[in-house]
Parts: structure tokens; C-alpha cells; sequence
């Protein structure tokens, strides 16, 4: 058999030794899936979790049974997804009736995860399954539970109720309550093979040479990768440009680059192409080969830009800074102005 869950891409030592876990019966009840923002956490922890409720599953769920259908829709009533945006399910009581509820619930889910919630979940997850033995519940970016939520969950995993299996995910694990983690089977998911990345685009549509710096900015996110707008390629063809200018080219690659800054999504995407470009450079600027370039395409064009005025080594360690500050959580408008504001300085 090829490697289960083949909806999701990579990964494969995560999905064996899950699959192995379910087939044998010894699936953890909690288990908590981390990694970079955009890896397939959610994706994988959906899979083993329909997996969970499918009538006969080979692989992963086999989209032919009725309770594939229904899963497949979120309208399972022994499934629940706590989302970023919403409750997935069909249980009214743990979605909640009130108009004003509803109303607001986007927000609230979206940012943090309250007390309620959870509360809810709990008590969903002590009741015996409608059908069959199991009830599933996925928690989204679970670190937004804050501290009165976590600790109403605490008791869910503390004492499990049979058939009861719950999949967290998380890309910033250590902002989880330590009681959490510690109750939680973790698997970390790796960045996903930029090959694999490269090849899901240019299936997708996406040409060549795009589908590659798309790849090469994404860190290994395939969302990010589906997500980048405008275009990196020419986005990188202005970034080496202005690198190789005057005395302001930091600040001019700066500029060049805000074009494509003005999403969130975007501006970690740019703040990767920056790394790897910068390093590029920096490559060359302390006497490497050209054979170890990661854009080794455009290795004219980087050569250019060492010659130029920036110190690419510098600006690459706050570049690689600022990208470890926006996977904690800092505030990414403020973060772009820093780097600005070193660019203005000469890095």
C-alpha cells in the first residue's frame, strides 16, 4: 500500500506511524500536531479523524461511505471542528443558539478561544457517540485557548471518555499551557519538500519558473506558496535589481518589496524571499561557490548584487530575526517598519 492519507502532501513518517496507531488500536486520545504555519497539520489531522468515523477505511477514508459524505461536509454528528473562524459541526448546543452569538462568533473564534468553548467541547466529547463507537473533535491553532479555556479542557484529557479522540494543532506549541502539552501524543510536521511544493503548483496551473521561487519563498508552507501574490518571480527580478544599486539599494529592495507586503500571508512570504536572497548574496560576498546558491537560475543576477553596497550577511540575520519574531506572534506591521528602517541605515 502507498502511503496513507493521501490527501496530504509529505510528510509520510507522520502518516505511517499514524495509520500504524489506528490499524493496531493504540491511537493516542489527544494528539497534538505542530509546525510551521501552512504544513498540512490541519489537513492530516482531518484525514485521521474522518479516518476514525469512515465505514471501511483503506489508506485514509474512503469517500464512498455515507459517513465519509457526511464528514467530508462537516455535518457528522460525532465530529466537531473548532476552526479558526467557526465551529464546524452540527451540534447546536456547542455552536450555541443565540443570535448575538452568532453574530459575534467569527471574531471570537478567530482570535482566541474562551471558556465556553471548551466547556462545551468537553461535555460534547463525555457523551456517548450518536453512531458508531467514536467521537472526534479537532481544535484549530489550539494555543488561542487562553488560560480559563485550557484549564476547562484539562479535565477532557485528564480523564478521556471511551472512543472519545482529539486532534489539536499548533504552530507556535510552546504558547500551549504545559498541562496541555503534556497530555497530548506531539508529532511535529516538517516543512513540506519544496519539490513537492513545486510540483502540487505547477499541477495547480501555476507556471515553471513561478511554481520554483514560489516554492523556494514558501519555507516550506504549501499554503503560502498557494496563497503569494504578486507574481515572486518578478518580484525577485526587482528585489536583485535595487540590490545592486547606490548607497539606498537596501531601502530600494525594501520598497520593491512592499508591493507585495500588503497581506499578511504575503509579507511572510517576502520576508523568506528576502533570507534566501540575502543569503545568496552573502554566499558570495564571504568568497562561496556559485554551485551552492539556492537561486542558482539567476546566479548573474546575484552576483551583481554582491558587488554592490549592501552588507547582505547582516541584513539576512535581522531578515531571519524578524521572521522568527512573525512566527511568535509579533506584530508584522511594526516588524516591516523595522526592517525599513534598517534598510534605510545600510542594513
Amino acid at each position: 500500500m502507498s502511503t496513507p492519507f493521501g490527501g496530504v502532501l509529505g510528510h509520510e513518517y507522520a502518516r505511517d506511524g499514524l495509520w500504524r496507531s489506528l490499524k493496531e488500536g493504540r491511537l493516542h486520545h489527544a494528539i497534538l500536531l505542530h509546525g510551521l504555519h501552512g504544513v498540512g497539520k490541519r489537513t492530516l489531522a482531518e484525514s485521521v479523524a474522518r479516518t476514525l468515523l469512515c465505514e471501511s477505511p483503506d489508506g485514509g477514508p474512503c469517500e464512498a461511505c455515507s459517513n465519509c459524505h457526511r464528514t467530508a461536509q462537516n455535518v457528522h454528528p460525532d465530529m466537531v471542528i473548532l476552526g479558526r473562524d467557526d465551529v464546524q459541526g452540527i451540534d447546536e448546543e456547542l455552536i450555541g443558539h443565540a443570535d448575538d452569538r452568532a453574530k459575534d462568533r467569527k471574531e471570537r473564534v478567530g482570535k482566541q478561544i474562551d471558556v465556553d468553548y471548551m466547556r462545551k467541547l468537553g461535555n460534547w466529547l463525555q457523551q456517548r457517540p450518536w453512531e458508531g463507537t467514536r467521537r472526534v473533535a479537532l481544535v484549530v491553532d489550539a494555543e488561542r485557548m487562553n488560560v480559563q479555556a485550557a484549564n476547562a479542557f484539562l479535565k477532557s484529557l485528564e480523564e478521556p471518555a471511551m472512543g472519545a479522540v482529539v486532534f489539536l494543532t499548533s504552530s507556535s506549541p510552546s504558547f500551549l499551557r504545559p498541562t496541555i502539552r503534556s497530555r497530548c501524543a506531539a508529532i511535529r510536521l516538517s516543512g513540506v519538500p519544496q519539490n513537492l511544493i513545486e510540483g502540487h503548483l505547477i499541477a495547480s496551473g501555476v507556471e515553471p519558473a513561478e511554481a520554483r521561487v514560489r516554492a523556494l519563498a514558501s519555507a516550506g508552507s504549501l499554503a503560502r506558496a498557494m496563497e503569494t501574490r504578486p507574481p515572486l518571480d518578478d518580484l525577485r527580478d526587482q528585489i536583485l535589481l535595487s540590490l545592486s544599486g547606490g548607497k539606498d539599494a537596501g531601502l530600494a529592495a525594501f520598497n520593491a518589496a512592499t508591493i507585495a507586503g500588503g497581506k499578511e500571508n504575503d509579507r511572510d512570504a517576502t520576508l523568506h524571499l528576502f533570507a534566501t536572497l540575502l543569503r545568496d548574496i552573502a554566499v558570495l560576498q564571504t568568497g562561496g561557490s556559485a554551485d551552492s546558491l539556492v537561486h542558482a537560475e539567476v546566479s548573474d543576477a546575484i552576483a551583481r548584487a554582491a558587488q554592490g553596497p549592501v552588507d547582505a550577511f547582516d541584513l539576512f540575520t535581522k531578515v531571519v530575526e524578524a521572521r522568527e519574531r512573525v512566527a511568535g506572534n509579533a506584530n508584522r506591521v511594526l516588524l516591516w517598519d523595522d526592517l525599513l528602517h534598517d534598510a534605510t541605515s545600510g542594513g
